[in-house]
């Protein structure tokens, strides 16, 4: 799979064939983890949502240190929930102090997620 193809993808998930579009960066897998750490920065937050829930489809540890990151400089509820949820079903054992620190957070969603 082409590197532009990947980030092409990536620039088409805010449409309406989101899916589609999660279901083949998904089948991508481990090929697209480079493009798809770097897309957690997107400018939108809907994006980096979704690069998060695709991280964690994926479920590569190399993601583990850059969805850490986004749950402490993220401002958006749902990317910090989607990125709690990810660390969880990557299952790396490493994230746990992570994941508990975040059931006093103060979103009920992002401490769901961590749960």
């Amino acid at each position: 799979m082409s590197s532009n193809r990947i980030k092409e993808l990536i620039n088409a998930l805010s449409t309406e064939q989101d899916t589609e579009i999660i279901n083949e960066l998904i089948s991508i897998g481990k090929n697209a983890i480079d493009q798809l750490i770097v897309a957690l920065q997107h400018e939108k937050w809907y994006v980096r949502g979704r690069i998060a829930e695709i991280l964690g489809e994926i479920k590569d540890k190399r993601a583990i240190p850059f969805l850490i990151r986004s749950i402490n400089e993220e401002t958006n509820s749902y990317v910090r929930e989607a990125c709690a949820e990810s660390l969880g079903k990557i299952g790396d054992r490493t994230t746990i102090p992570v994941l508990i620190s975040l059931l006093r957070d103060k979103d009920p969603q992002v401490k769901i997620e961590a749960s």
